[in-house]
């Protein structure tokens, strides 16, 4: 019998899981999210798309560009190339606008507080 990493048969459905990433072009994405999921690449245990969203302009050459530096800079030891090129290979980036209607919900705390 053959072992599937979700349990399932061989005749289920595949899964249609992914891993959305907000704020991939942030601070806390390259220091801490970038590293993690290499880390979870490396040991062959990423095994669904992972979708960047950041509402800065980023080509998705540009977001795998910040990963490669993200990795080389907070990983330690030598890069497994192998386990870099898997994440890279499953990183899409979106770029996503807020409509200028859009505000924050620390913005809108700091509007009700404001008229109470």
């Amino acid at each position: 019998m053959t072992s599937h990493h979700n349990g399932d048969s061989p005749d289920a459905p595949p899964h249609s899981d992914a891993l959305v990433l907000f704020g991939a072009t942030g601070d806390l994405a390259h220091k801490k999210i970038f590293p993690a999921l290499y880390a979870m690449a490396k040991r062959h245990a990423l095994s669904v798309p992972v979708i960047g969203v950041a509402s800065s302009q980023c080509s998705l050459e540009q977001l795998r560009a910040r990963v490669r530096d993200s990795v080389a800079e907070h990983a330690d030891g030598v890069v497994d190339e192998d386990a870099l090129a898997h994440l890279l290979g499953r990183s899409t980036a979106w770029r996503a606008r807020c409509s200028p209607r859009m505000r924050s919900s620390a913005s809108i705390i700091s509007s009700a507080r404001r008229r109470s």
